[in-house]
């Protein structure tokens, strides 16, 4: 489960030459690799954001994802019962239109 293990404000920044990239386990343990690729290539994909954050939605919800210019920022539920999973995560970023003109996010390792 992803939302009981992300910092408030955890901030990756893509770069890279050819494609911009990062990675992070979210600090859900060694175990556990998720990577961000940016979806243009050079310059246009460098300095791409992802900021994600956790809060109780009070129940049940699959988290938000929001775009505002390069920056990418995800809200995972942190409720007891109804936590963010990793391929939640990971498919909240796939499936926002306007996220995915930004950057695609794959699991490398770990459970979904």
């Amino acid at each position: 489960v992803v939302a009981d293990t992300v910092p408030v404000g955890q901030t990756l920044t893509l770069t890279g030459a050819t494609q911009a990239r990062a990675s992070s386990n979210l600090n859900m343990g060694s175990n556990v690799q998720v990577e961000f690729l940016a979806t243009q290539r050079g310059s246009a994909g460098s300095n791409v954001r992802l900021e994600v954050t956790s809060r109780d939605f009070g129940g049940t919800g699959g988290p938000t994802v929001t775009v505002s210019g390069s920056t990418v920022r995800v809200q995972m539920n942190s409720n007891a019962r109804f936590m963010t999973s990793l391929q939640e995560f990971v498919n909240a970023i796939n499936n926002n239109t306007a996220a995915r003109n930004l950057l695609q996010a794959r699991i490398v390792s770990g459970l979904g």
